[in-house]
């Protein structure tokens, strides 16, 4: 007689562990420095302390934690959290204060935003804490990667520290024996802990720039000028919020001893020159500058945060010699904002 038979053996079952405690241990996030229209990635750390106590003679001292970290909206500034959130500048002078949208993220490419509880998927982290030597209780910090971006685009804000006004932060944990984590922190033992974590950035003074060129369009004439040529340009300028800024002109590829600088076909030069007004009688240059505001070559102003555009005259006189050489004359001119 042949007996045979399966003994199936059940997978063995978690033990939720009965008092886990956690907490955060972290205060501030610091996202370092704003100063351009580009956008700003870091990787942050948020601090926390788990402990748990384990029976006398516990033939597997282990507890395995599931963390799930939550972010609220900030109390003092309800600006909901998608696609961005806000710090603040409270000392402008005039309007009040400023905004800087930022944002925090459960992972590096900036895709899973921290949400609220109920809003969304939390960042879920598993650790295991492990007692030794014959210990009834065990204790651990350790840090929860985040990851932040302060958004692009934003002009040049006003100078200053931007910060959060604490937002709350949840984290919701769950601990079973053993060396694998609980499904979720929602189970029979889960609990919670809360914290207020200020966030803060400092914003820098910036300035950025762009142009139109100087166009002189055709020349028809050859030998000395009869009707001076007249063309303007433009130089667009953003600075910071209050922030004095010098705009210098530089004297070209083609520089000369003589009154006026030069565009260049070849070996042939032609004569021109820039100047701050339309009257033609203040040469914009590199004088007084560039490393400092005020110059008088300069033109000068007081940035608001937003583009301002300044004009450039440009001239070519009456009686001035032009070439034979047909073609085209060009010539680069260096512009420089000192701030």
């Amino acid at each position: 007689m042949l007996i045979s038979g399966l003994l199936v053996t059940p997978p063995p079952v978690q033990a939720e562990i009965s008092s886990p405690s956690c907490q955060f241990t972290g205060a501030q996030l610091n996202l370092g420095s704003y100063s351009s229209s580009a956008s700003v990635d870091s990787a942050q750390t948020i601090g926390f302390s788990c402990a748990v106590g384990f029976s006398w003679g516990d033939p597997d001292p282990r507890a395995t934690f599931r963390l799930c970290l939550y972010m609220g909206e900030d109390p003092g500034n309800q600006s909901g959290y998608q696609p961005w959130r806000y710090l603040k500048n409270n000392n402008v002078t005039g309007s009040g204060e400023a905004h800087l949208a930022y944002n925090l993220y459960a992972d590096p490419s900036h895709s899973q935003i921290l949400m609220p509880e109920n809003a969304g998927t939390p960042l879920v982290v598993d650790f295991t804490l492990s007692a030794g030597n014959g210990s009834t209780y065990v204790s651990s910090n350790g840090n929860i990667p985040i990851y932040a971006r302060i958004a692009g685009g934003q002009g040049a804000l006003p100078a200053n520290i931007y910060h959060s006004y604490n937002p709350p932060f949840t984290l919701r944990y769950q601990a079973v024996s053993g060396g694998t984590p609980p499904a979720n922190c929602d189970g029979g033992s889960a609990t919670f802990a809360s914290g207020s974590i200020q966030i803060i950035t400092q914003v820098t003074d910036s300035c950025s720039l762009s142009t139109r060129g100087v166009n002189f369009g055709t020349l028809g004439e050859v030998g000395r000028l009869k009707t001076a040529s007249f063309a303007e340009g433009e130089v667009t300028v953003q600075c910071s919020s209050g922030k004095p800024y010098t705009l210098y002109l530089g004297s070209g590829n083609h520089p000369s001893s003589g009154e006026y600088r030069q565009m260049a076909n070849g070996e042939a030069r032609l004569p021109y020159q820039l100047y701050q007004d339309p009257a033609h009688t203040r040469v914009w240059n590199e004088t007084g500058g560039t490393t400092q505001t005020g110059g008088v070559g300069g033109v000068s102003g007081t940035g608001n945060g937003s583009s301002q555009t300044l004009r450039i005259y440009g001239l070519i006189p009456t009686g001035t010699t032009v070439p034979g050489n047909v073609g085209t004359y060009t010539d680069t001119v260096m512009v420089t904002v000192a701030y």
